[in-house]
């Protein structure tokens, strides 16, 4: 992407034309993104995996350490959802950064 352009004035170019100067920016790379489309899901299937597996609360007492009990919780409910759900990776979709709303107007002015 093209920043900070401006037309050199003061650079002689021995023609009728003057000179553009610009910085160039790097792009940056995203990670690749990925979705659970749970519209499909059947939620019969997940809630009778989720029991198959071993359930933390079983173990919980007064001493157990809350937050690991709450991680072991979650890390059943994500295993459940790989197997009714798994997750997809989604396409980038990528904007024209130098289109502006201002260009739209003027455009539908046209």
């Amino acid at each position: 992407m093209l920043q900070k352009w401006q037309v050199d004035v003061l650079s002689p170019s021995l023609s009728d034309h003057r000179f553009i100067r610009y910085n160039i920016a790097e792009a940056a790379i995203s990670e690749p993104c990925s979705k659970r489309n749970l519209s499909k899901v059947d939620w019969d299937t997940f809630r009778i995996k989720l029991r198959m597996l071993e359930s933390p609360l079983s173990e919980w007492d007064s001493s157990c350490n809350v937050d690991k009990l709450a991680n072991n919780i979650l890390e059943n409910i994500v295993e459940a959802l790989d197997h009714v759900a798994p997750e997809r990776r989604v396409l980038q979709t990528y904007k024209n950064v130098w289109w502006s709303d201002s260009l739209s107007d003027k455009r539908k002015k046209l």
